[in-house]
């Protein structure tokens, strides 16, 4: 049983996991059909920033070498893709990042848009770069407004994949570009490393602090598979199985506080539900869990783990509109999305929906004994109702997770009530398992794209109760991988009829009635 009662120590419950979302990259703000996904992502998510690759890649058409030799600059796309982004709610966080055909030094490549990876010929173009952009971004936009937006230097310095200079040339390349925003305006954010895995963190704030180089705030990168990438099977891993992410966010967050910096914001401008068992059939490309139900109780008990240890945690990414391995054309293709090709809502989705409902003051939630492996809980109040979401975290470690079955005391005033539930289970919330049931048929007709919406809708139901003594008694069942959300409030006063006198409705109604023949 749970006890959930009110806390000593008033605390609102903390928002900064839905602070920023991300998408591929630049040129796929474009698209019709991602924006119209965004859009409706927006609607009941309400992200603010968005992170992506590719801002400076030769598709955008941004530099141009004139004939004698000098650079000059072009912000049509970029105007674009950054109007469109704010169109629907979201302001830019943007990747400086990847490097121009006319400024490479080399001729390496990651992703199927040729993002490339080479570090700059000259520095100083580099920085010239950077600095004519914010400064274009200044005049289109307003200082006031820039100056709310963030500023990241790269992705993923300490990978060959998108970084071949190595990490003392990182330094150098950030510091031409930390210098060249700050040289537009001191008040304009900027910061990195933008590394995988939370490292380099503390050397990139000890250059920065040495040298007097501008860092207003941290990123990193972190996926629940790494764990396998960096300990094969797990050997010498220093955690407990399954608590690698968020031990990976309190690593960063204690280096931080340990620094010269302590203050520093962090983001992790990247993660999802990307997992594995074994280090053999680690995929980057062509993973289950980001479709699978697995993924929304990834979700909730992931980002309830960190909501208090960073500034933001952005999704990686918002739609299956994404063409890193190209782009994909079946239903579901296990690509990062929250939404598919077709807009269809993930388990990730929902529950990202169901986290966004808990607002208030968190609650005490006291158990007798520890929660069982892969399972939590989180309630907050406000204004006399009560939240809960509770999961059920099969870890792909184990082979048979139990159900989980819960009892729950809630502190109460006394009366009736009605406690409203949504629930993320395999065919409800969760659609991929019905499509893989389906055959996993190619091109859906018109009602097959319509049965996957319905199957992607959460299973609702509702109850009415009363708490007797200060309590409220309900409970729950949770098979492996599902997710619920309680929504308990007083019962309302019956509805009430029009304001309307009975001569009134009886004059009314005679006024209506047809003739007779």
């Amino acid at each position: 049983m749970i006890t959930v009662k009110h806390a000593t120590t008033k605390k609102r419950f903390g928002d900064s996991i839905f602070k920023s979302i991300a998408v591929g990259r630049a040129y796929e703000l474009l698209r019709h059909d991602l924006m119209e996904h965004l859009k409706e992502i927006q609607s009941e998510l309400h992200f603010q920033y968005c992170r992506f690759h590719g801002l400076f890649n030769e598709e955008m058409a941004i530099v141009r070498r004139l004939p004698d030799g000098s650079i000059a600059y072009q912000w049509h796309y970029i105007d674009k893709m950054t109007d469109n982004l704010l169109s629907v709610g979201l302001k830019p966080f943007f990747e400086l990042g990847d490097m121009p055909d006319e400024l490479v030094s080399g001729d390496t490549h990651a992703c199927y848009w040729n993002m490339n990876t080479s570090e700059p010929k000259d520095y100083a173009e580099w920085g010239a770069l950077v600095g004519n952009f914010v400064s274009h971004l200044v005049d289109r936009y307003g200082l006031d407004e820039v100056r709310t937006w963030y500023f990241e230097v790269w992705n993923e310095p300490n990978l060959k994949g998108f970084w071949q200079a190595g990490m003392e040339a990182y330094y150098k390349f950030y510091q031409y570009a930390a210098e060249a925003v700050k040289r537009v305006d001191t008040g304009i954010r900027v910061g990195g490393p933008a590394t995988a895995g939370g490292d380099y963190v503390a050397e990139l704030i000890a250059f920065c602090s040495s040298n007097q180089v501008p860092l207003d705030f941290i990123t990193t990168h972190a996926y629940p598979i790494g764990e396998y990438c960096e300990y094969k099977e797990r050997v010498g891993s220093p955690y407990e199985l399954g608590e690698y992410f968020v031990g990976r966010f309190k690593e960063v967050k204690e280096a931080v506080q340990k620094s010269s910096m302590p203050d520093l914001e962090i983001h992790w401008t990247e993660w999802n539900t990307q997992s594995g068992n074994s280090s053999k059939n680690i995929s980057w490309t062509c993973n289950p869990t980001v479709d699978l139900h697995f993924g929304g109780a990834c979700v909730v008990r992931n980002m309830l783990g960190v909501r208090d240890i960073c500034d933001s945690a952005a999704y990686w990414v918002a739609s299956d509109i994404f063409e890193e391995a190209g782009m994909p054309h079946s239903v579901f293709s296990c690509t990062y999305g929250l939404v598919n090709i077709h807009g269809i809502k993930k388990s990730t989705y929902n529950a990202y929906k169901l986290l966004r409902k808990l607002r208030g003051y968190e609650m005490d939630c006291e158990r007798g004994e520890a929660y069982p492996l892969g399972c939590g809980l989180a309630a907050v109040e406000e204004n006399g109702v009560v939240r809960v979401l509770a999961y059920n975290q099969q870890l792909l470690e184990i082979k048979e997770q139990p159900d989980w079955n819960e009892n729950l005391e809630i502190q109460m005033p006394d009366g009736e009530y009605v406690i409203t539930a949504a629930k993320i289970a395999k065919g409800q919330g969760s659609c991929y398992e019905i499509w893989r049931e389906m055959g996993t048929p190619q091109n859906l007709s018109k009602t097959q794209e319509e049965l996957l919406r319905f199957c992607s809708m959460m299973k609702y139901e509702y109850q009415l109760t009363s708490a007797e003594n200060g309590v409220l008694k309900t409970g729950f069942r949770l098979k492996a991988d599902e997710v619920i959300y309680l929504e308990i409030q007083k019962k309302d006063i019956p509805a009430l009829p029009r304001k309307m006198s009975d001569s009134f409705m009886k004059q009314w109604n005679a006024a209506l009635m047809l003739a007779e023949k």
